[in-house]
């Protein structure tokens, strides 16, 4: 057994409820009320876990009141997460057990940011195909073609990952460009949804042919 720290052992003693955020956790739909351990880092974890929903409950509800939609109560935000999970299938998960075979060398420590081309075609700035617009276009929706691209991904994947900086307005309520859906949403093509996976597409090169390429520019 781990011994609980005494200053554990306190706060769980006299901590009350002083402001809403405790309130919420403590008080209303509380996972650590409900499941109760002897380890004490248990409850420590279950405890966390509260912090995290009633954060995002407060951060929901400060959202929905500026774009002046219904505010849920606490209630219905914990039934709507409960409904999501529980709506989860195994197609959910393909991208993360995918995830282990998509990089072909350790990704560096270096920023993900967009660099603009320096390739001219035709006296113009070359363009590539956005690799997100790219998954997402159909026949009423079609794809961007843009001289940004990430060096970081490009070297880690062996091919030019062109990423333009637009904001997918498709998505009702979406303010992240199809840089950040790439690079935040898919987790740098790690968890790109099952439907539209295959439609990525690099042109493979050496990775030595890459990193001396991006180097040049």
């Amino acid at each position: 057994d781990v011994p609980c720290p005494e200053l554990v052992r306190t706060y769980n003693q006299d901590m009350g409820s002083v402001d809403e955020h405790v309130h919420l956790r403590v008080h209303r739909h509380s996972i650590q009320k409900t499941l109760r351990h002897g380890s004490y880092y248990k409850n420590l974890f279950f405890g966390i876990v509260d912090m995290a929903l009633v954060n995002g409950y407060i951060i929901n509800k400060i959202v929905m009141k500026e774009q002046g939609k219904p505010v849920p109560t606490h209630a219905d935000y914990l039934a709507r997460h409960h409904v999501e999970l529980l709506a989860q299938q195994k197609s959910d998960f393909e991208g993360n057990m995918q995830a282990q075979n998509l990089l072909s060398a350790p990704a560096s420590g270096l920023p993900h940011v967009l660099t603009k081309t320096t390739e001219t075609y035709k006296n113009k700035l070359r363009q590539y195909l956005c690799k997100v617009c790219s998954a997402y276009s159909d026949k009423q929706h079609r794809s961007f073609e843009t001289p940004y691209y990430c060096q970081e991904c490009s070297r880690t994947f062996g091919g030019r990952v062109a990423l333009c900086n637009k904001v997918r307005r498709e998505d009702s309520g979406n303010v992240d460009t199809y840089h950040q859906t790439w690079h935040m949403t898919w987790k740098n093509r790690t968890i790109i949804p099952p439907d539209i996976r295959k439609k990525i597409r690099l042109r493979k090169r050496k990775l030595e042919e890459v990193e001396e390429k991006v180097e040049v520019e």
